[in-house]
């Protein structure tokens, strides 16, 4: 991998040379098919872990065997800080959602990367939006029906959308979707091909074509589509 592989990331958007040039010594890169485990629920040494391509899902197992997906990390960005960060066990495995390339940071050297001034202001950055998105997830989840929680995941894709009367989005893929709203890949399929029924969406190669935006507001409100 490049320099320019690790100026991509986030994480070192404001870091210094001597930062970059420490990650390029220390980033071990790793290829990943899906559902392989990067790093366990409880391991003491779990790494930082830079998303190359494809992306990376947090997950937790209870006691009784259940499985629980927490969140999902995308290419550009990073997973893993929060437990470095506190010095504590992960509090959840890291595995591939899909195939993917990931920059592996032992915790030694982590430190040394967040002791940088340019990458502690984006790493405070990016600690502050896992944050809101932790209280957007919880809001999102306390919505009773599955749809309306799929619905305000792709109304929230939206709104950071130009206010256009019909603009092009990018969505997050159906599995990334289904982990935020606590639902099956099925029920987001169903979900979308409800919106297009609807007339709110129109497929446009690999984005959709967004056109109607009330109909948006009320399916997050609960109204059936038609």
């Amino acid at each position: 991998m490049t320099i320019s592989t690790l100026v991509a990331q986030r994480l070192f958007k404001y870091a210094s040379d001597d930062a970059i040039a420490l990650a390029e010594r220390h980033v071990r890169y790793q290829r990943l098919d899906a559902r392989e485990v990067i790093a366990h629920q409880g391991q003491s040494d779990s790494p930082l872990i830079l998303v190359v391509s494809g992306q990376v899902e947090a997950s937790t197992v209870s006691q009784d065997g259940h499985e629980t997906s927490l969140s999902s990390t995308k290419a550009g960005e990073s997973c893993g800080e929060i437990a470095i960060v506190l010095d504590v066990p992960s509090s959840a495995s890291l595995s591939a959602l899909t195939s993917a390339i990931v920059g592996v940071v032992s915790r030694r050297h982590a430190h040394m990367l967040f002791s940088d001034s340019g990458v502690t202001r984006s790493l405070i950055e990016i600690l502050s939006g896992k944050f809101h998105q932790a209280i957007e997830g919880q809001s999102t989840l306390s919505m009773p029906r599955a749809y309306s929680r799929i619905y305000a995941i792709i109304n929230a894709v939206l709104a950071e959308t130009p206010d256009d009367a019909f603009p092009l989005i990018q969505l997050p893929n159906q599995a990334a979707i289904a982990i935020a709203a606590n639902v099956s890949r099925e029920t987001v399929s169903r979900a979308i091909t409800s919106l297009m029924r609807s007339g709110a969406i129109a497929k446009a190669g690999r984005r959709y074509q967004v056109c109607n935006r009330n109909i948006f507001a009320a399916a997050v409100g609960g109204d059936a589509l038609r």
